[in-house]
């Protein structure tokens, strides 16, 4: 099937899901898609009002429930079947970098970057220092040059203020970007990338690959996505001797569990974990909408002043879920949840026992709140708003009503800034008061989740 088939595939079925929909007003309406390109402008711009209102909808693609089953942690829930991307906590004080690299750059590929993007944040990134400690996302692949550029000018606000390389080892050439506004703003995107056109197993990326499994601060997990299995595979177990004897999770993608097999009977490959495959029944965006809409709950009742809720009232969940028409900002509910275990995670919580799990302390809540602003920032990025130019910035600081109109007509935004650099905004409230009250809310909503989760 042409990715023109496919685009027009997507459009039939959403047509189709949405004059077909009759159920109950709670219900989700999954929908899976073929094109990852339907996905993205799906979450990307908001949904007619008319057809929330008649219907619950997630969408998604078959890489992205992979990207997703992969890298999300959910608290409580002792069932997950891959390592986090951080396996041990990085703290404030930590020196620890989280390395995500991707080998090949097909869209189970381009899944997997965009969720280590929206997940990979920690504690120890500070916008004011020199050298702030970002989380890596590598990408290795001999025909890459047309998709990454591709890759790059569809997140085009996300690159403008990021960090990036751009490698060919056979020419010995590299390209370094350097986010827009350094040097006249702070740093404020706590991802950088490495885009590296080359063969796996050309000899310097093997040195760095040696390196990179033994150096003790970088918490290194390695994909392989191909499209074709016996290259996955054959990548998969020929990765430098350091990689299996330190244990670094590898990951190919494989269509079928028989293939990889014999693997789990292999003491040297033991940390070898294929994953893709067709016979696997995925529903790991269930628990997301779970989580979604009691992080909806607590986020109406932040921003109508009605305070911090002690409470999760099933009903009032629900009904709340049902008041939020905005799409996009259902999204926005899913991909903060993604992050619930790994911010508890980082600051040494055993999020394995959430029955001990009561409260985050004063300096916790601040620390997760900065991570919390670093995650939306870029989620926000990701999902096409831009931050303000100078003179848009002169013009907000000057009038602050003027925020909320920058966002409703130009997706650009005020807060897509460093931590340190976030004002009041138009009701006199500091926008730092959400990420606080957002963060003070986990440990009700751990509780909730898995009180409707016991067992599982």
């Amino acid at each position: 099937m042409t990715s023109q088939d496919k685009l027009h595939a997507d459009a039939i079925a959403l047509r189709q899901l949405l004059e077909s929909t009759h159920g109950a007003e709670d219900e989700i309406q999954a929908l899976e898609l073929r094109s990852p390109l339907s996905l993205w402008m799906l979450q990307s711009f908001d949904l007619p009002a008319a057809v929330n209102d008649k219907a619950q909808l997630y969408p998604y693609t078959r890489a992205d429930l992979w990207a997703k089953t992969l890298m999300v942690s959910f608290p409580g829930i002792h069932s997950q079947a891959y390592p986090p991307l951080a396996r041990r906590p990085i703290p404030a004080d930590s020196h620890d970098k989280v390395h995500v690299l991707i080998c090949g750059f097909d869209q189970q590929a381009e899944a997997l970057a965009l969720h280590a993007a929206l997940i990979a944040h920690y504690p120890n990134y500070r916008s004011t220092d020199e050298r702030p400690i970002r989380s890596r996302i590598t990408i290795i692949d001999r025909d890459l040059s047309d998709r990454r550029d591709s890759f790059i000018a569809r997140y085009k606000p996300l690159f403008d203020n990021s960090l990036y390389r751009i490698i060919d080892v056979e020419k010995g050439k590299e390209e370094v970007h350097r986010p827009q506004y350094e040097g006249r703003r702070l740093d404020f995107v706590d991802v950088e990338w490495e885009f590296v056109t080359a063969n796996t197993h050309n000899p310097l990326v093997m040195e760095r690959l040696e390196r990179w499994a033994t150096d003790p601060n970088r918490q290194l997990t390695v994909y392989i996505s191909h499209g074709d299995d016996e290259r996955n595979l054959a990548e998969a177990t020929s990765l430098p001797a350091e990689v299996y004897t330190r244990q670094i999770p590898v990951l190919p993608r494989l269509s079928y569990s028989q293939v990889a097999e014999p693997l789990s009977r292999s003491a040297k490959y033991m940390n070898v974990r294929p994953f893709g495959m067709e016979d696997t029944k995925l529903d790991v965006w269930k628990s997301l909408i779970q989580l979604a809409k009691m992080l909806n709950y607590f986020y109406q009742c932040s921003f109508s002043d009605k305070g911090i809720p002690t409470s999760l009232p099933q009903k009032q969940v629900e009904e709340a879920w049902q008041r939020e028409r905005s799409f996009k900002n259902r999204f926005s509910c899913v991909y903060n949840v993604m992050t619930i275990a790994s911010k508890l995670q980082a600051i040494g919580h055993d999020t394995t026992s959430p029955d001990t799990f009561y409260a985050l302390t004063k300096e916790e809540i601040s620390t997760l709140a900065r991570v919390e602003h670093n995650r939306w920032s870029v989620e926000r990025l990701i999902s096409g708003s831009r931050p303000c130019t100078d003179s848009e910035r002169e013009e907000i600081l000057a009038d602050i009503t003027r925020k909320r109109w920058y966002k409703k007509n130009r997706d650009v935004h005020f807060d897509l800034c460093a931590f340190e650099e976030l004002r009041p905004d138009e009701t006199g409230k500091n926008s730092q008061v959400y990420d606080y009250d957002l963060t003070t809310c986990i440990p009700l909503m751990v509780q909730a989740f898995n009180d409707l989760n016991r067992g599982k």
